[in-house]
């Protein structure tokens, strides 16, 4: 809280005051404030003005944009990753012009497989501040899942809990490998053609899409595509990439696989199909693509 204003002090220059005490109206009243005035302001509840989860999933495929906002505090992301390893930076920002966010703390809680360290977050920020706090990710095996991250602060009495999720998937550590030879590609999709390594996918869509948003699609999710290389078919897409995993030194790759077929007649219904020595990457890889060729 604040406390109340000293009362103003009786001039002793003369000349501060030159009319003397010949004045028309006394001084102001300058009263004690009663304890219960001084608590902290009260503030609506937060209410995200967008969806978190489609701002998940907008992470997904792209490096910035904003994970979290309130009418209080925005959250945004830029990621960068090389070689098995990530940078994530959130950049914290309050909105409010008068008040200060407190108590702020944000906690990560990866799956198995997958390191994370969070930078140390400051407990405020000053009206209209942002600050950036860095998070280290590094993928030490094949793994499943986003990490939870939880986010609190306060805003006078008013006291905020979001769940969110970082967008940290496998496929943030796959480098693509568009010119794969057909030999591997093709003797490595044998031997795991087998589920849990084969993970597939049937996917409706409403309004056809053109074979050029499914080469992309499979882009965005870090696997190298020449179309018309690996299958074919017009209508068909097909493409590999590197997980890459480990400690900077020792790390190691696992090939992940995708073929992508559009049924000819209607370019509605798709066929998604991924094949991985890991199957972990395979259900993730597949889950992503088939989201987005569903709501491309």
């Amino acid at each position: 809280g604040f406390a109340p204003p000293p009362p103003i002090p009786s001039p002793a220059n003369p000349f501060e005051q030159p009319f003397g005490d010949d004045s028309a109206f006394g001084p102001p009243a300058f009263q004690q404030q009663p304890p219960q005035q001084q608590s902290l302001p009260d503030f609506e509840p937060a209410q995200p003005i967008g969806s978190i989860d489609a701002w998940f999933a907008n992470l997904l495929i792209k490096d910035k944009g904003v994970l979290y906002e309130d009418q209080y505090l925005q959250v945004g992301v830029q990621s960068m990753y090389v070689n098995g390893a990530g940078q994530v930076t959130l950049y914290l920002g309050n909105k409010h012009a008068g008040a200060a966010v407190q108590a702020l703390a944000i906690r990560a809680t990866p799956p198995a497989g997958l390191q994370v360290h969070v930078a140390p977050v400051p407990v405020m920020l000053a009206p209209k501040q942002q600050v950036q706090v860095v998070v280290q990710v590094m993928a030490m095996l094949p793994f499943q899942g986003a990490p939870d991250l939880l986010l609190d602060y306060k805003m006078g009495n008013t006291v905020v809990h979001q769940d969110l999720r970082l967008p940290v998937l496998p496929h943030k550590f796959v480098i693509p490998e568009p010119a794969i030879s057909k030999e591997l590609f093709f003797s490595q999709w044998k031997a795991n053609s087998i589920p849990p390594n084969k993970a597939q996918e049937m996917v409706e869509r409403a309004t056809p899409l053109a074979i050029e948003m499914v080469t992309a699609t499979a882009r965005l999710a870090n696997l190298g595509v020449e179309h018309g290389y690996l299958d074919p078919s017009p209508y068909n897409e097909a493409g590999a990439g590197y997980f890459v995993y480990g400690m900077p030194g020792a790390q190691q790759s696992v090939l992940v696989m995708a073929r992508i077929e559009g049924n000819p007649a209607t370019m509605a219904q798709f066929r998604v199909t991924l094949a991985s020595q890991a199957p972990q990457l395979s259900m993730q890889l597949k889950e992503l693509l088939a989201q987005h060729i569903r709501s491309a």
